[in-house]
């Protein structure tokens, strides 16, 4: 992945599906009908698109090819509201996974093994040097998740 990291930061809400979540969340909601409630809150580096987040969300962790689907959805959504674009850096989001250098693989950060993840092609690029490469984005594009710097 390029030099500069991606700058969008979406939120995933703990409410349910039908769009409840606190309102007093920064951002909005953008997939209400969606199988998770996603709020946009803004462009940031990977430390600050978790603060963002607050104690009451996370950062997407789309584990199952259905949360991946509904999170292109809401990114879709995103860019019809003119929060994000098709064009770099605007065109990806930070995921809630990062790789675990004790452990030498990529975990969400629930603790959770991220497998069956929709690698673009040559990703991840770090292999050699992955902790220099430690972060997961999402390309709005594509769908595809690729690894980035910090």
């Amino acid at each position: 992945h390029s030099a500069t990291p991606p700058v969008v930061s979406p939120q995933h809400s703990e409410g349910n599906q039908h769009g409840d979540s606190d309102s007093s969340q920064k951002g909005f909601l953008i997939a209400p009908e969606m199988c998770c409630d996603y709020f946009f809150v803004g462009f940031a580096t990977p430390t600050q698109a978790r603060h963002a987040c607050g104690a009451k969300a996370r950062l997407a962790m789309p584990k199952t090819s259905d949360q991946q689907k509904a999170l292109r959805e809401a990114m879709h959504a995103a860019v019809e509201a003119g929060n994000m674009t098709e064009n770099w850096p605007r065109n990806t989001i930070w995921l809630g996974g990062a790789w675990n250098i004790a452990s030498g693989q990529w975990e969400w950060d629930d603790g959770a093994v991220a497998s069956g993840l929709p690698w673009g092609p040559g990703q991840p690029s770090g292999s050699d040097h992955q902790a220099q490469e430690p972060y997961m984005c999402m390309m709005v594009t594509s769908g595809n998740v690729d690894d980035s710097e910090p």
